[in-house]
């Protein structure tokens, strides 16, 4: 599974995306139902078909609708929940990460550091003009949505550098979080990531970074930092939470098997991550 989003208008139906390629929605119990090539198989071993997905509900929706991002170039798939169909939208439009940012949806196209948004929603959105994130040659690789140090919505961008963030208007880009990572590289940035306890938790270079929205504080917190186990050193390929603990899931790198970790973070005074304890679970 390469990423989730629910549907809490659609009686907790959730979209599955998986690497197969497909996409799969499921109803109330855990079972996956209605799998739909996506979009084809032609190309999708060779790139990750899907990415990202988004569950969100504009003003031209009847229901919620998800949008489903692809790193392969084709058109996002859009479908509304609960789907019979997943389908590609009508006209060139690839986009590789979608986010929803209170009333905004949030798309990063293929390849490009363009980020664009629609309140609107439906089969044809209205996208409005582009932003630029940074420097154009440094791709966009995921979409996160979170609170900053005043509790405002915010669009957080990962790109191939690092972290930025668009302004709290959603019309400029704001500013680079990261400037200390110039020079440095990750085609899959932030391919995990969550946003939890004034963090932006997110992959990058296959070690887990937790950046405090709060006071700006960046910390390498992942179990990558510990010696003495190959299996903490690998791809990081999801990142999850509930009340109390952060979840990780690693592709070892000596033994290319995926295992889920689970970490118990402390917090200083001022909120940022002070350290946390991973366990294998």
């Amino acid at each position: 599974t390469y990423a989730l989003a629910v549907d809490t208008n659609a009686d907790g139906h959730v979209i599955r995306t998986t690497g197969d390629p497909a996409a799969t929605v499921s109803g109330s119990t855990p079972t996956w139902t209605d799998q739909q090539e996506f979009p084809s198989a032609d190309n999708a071993e060779t790139s990750y078909p899907q990415t990202s997905v988004a569950v969100f509900y504009g003003t031209n929706d009847s229901a919620a609708r998800a949008y489903i991002g692809a790193a392969s170039g084709h058109a996002y798939m859009h479908a509304v929940a609960p789907a019979t169909t997943i389908t590609e939208h009508a006209g060139s439009e690839p986009a590789r990460a979608f986010a929803v940012v209170g009333d905004e949806l949030w798309r990063a196209e293929v390849g490009s550091a363009n980020v664009s948004l629609t309140r609107d929603g439906g089969a044809t959105p209205t996208w409005g003009s582009n932003i630029v994130v940074g420097e154009a040659t440094q791709k966009i690789t995921a979409l996160v949505a979170g609170l900053d140090g005043t509790d405002s919505n915010r669009l957080y961008v990962i790109k191939t550098d690092g972290l930025y963030t668009i302004g709290v208007d959603s019309t400029t880009f704001d500013q680079e979080l990261t400037p200390q990572w110039h020079g440095r590289y990750d085609p899959d940035a932030g391919m995990a990531n969550v946003f939890w306890r004034e963090h932006i938790w997110f992959r990058f270079e296959n070690a887990i970074w937790a950046y405090h929205t709060r006071t700006g504080g960046l910390t390498q917190i992942g179990p990558e930092r510990l010696d003495g186990n190959d299996q903490l050193n690998g791809e990081v390929t999801a990142l999850g939470h509930d009340a109390h603990f952060l979840y990780a899931a690693i592709t070892a790198s000596s033994d290319s098997v995926s295992r889920l970790w689970k970490g118990k973070p402390v917090f200083s005074g001022s909120g940022l991550i002070a350290d946390i304890a991973w366990h294998p679970i």
